[in-house]
């Protein structure tokens, strides 16, 4: 379906953009571009993945760069599990 299509390029190009502006220590980006991960996982019911996302927008908010370094890779990783499922369920 193309809405799924869609929304899977959405979920890619967030997950791109994440790791572009965690690589440039751009944290207030880093900050907008997770909220829009959270929303759009929330959404699509991945409740976890939007709870973490959260917690890493909260950590921006509060200039805890300390733990968005702690937790980027291991959200990036759970985000990228997300995908494969999403894409492994819509045969994409």
């Amino acid at each position: 379906r193309p809405e799924d299509i869609s929304l899977l390029n959405q979920i890619d190009i967030g997950t791109l953009d994440l790791e572009a502006v965690f690589e440039k220590e751009d944290f207030e980006y880093y900050r907008i571009t997770v909220h829009a991960v959270k929303s759009t996982s929330l959404t699509i019911g991945a409740n976890k993945v939007s709870a973490d996302a959260k917690a890493l927008e909260m950590a921006c908010k509060e200039n805890d760069i300390n733990y968005v370094k702690a937790n980027h890779q291991a959200f990036i990783d759970e985000y990228a599990m997300l995908i494969r499922a999403l894409r492994a369920e819509r045969g994409l």
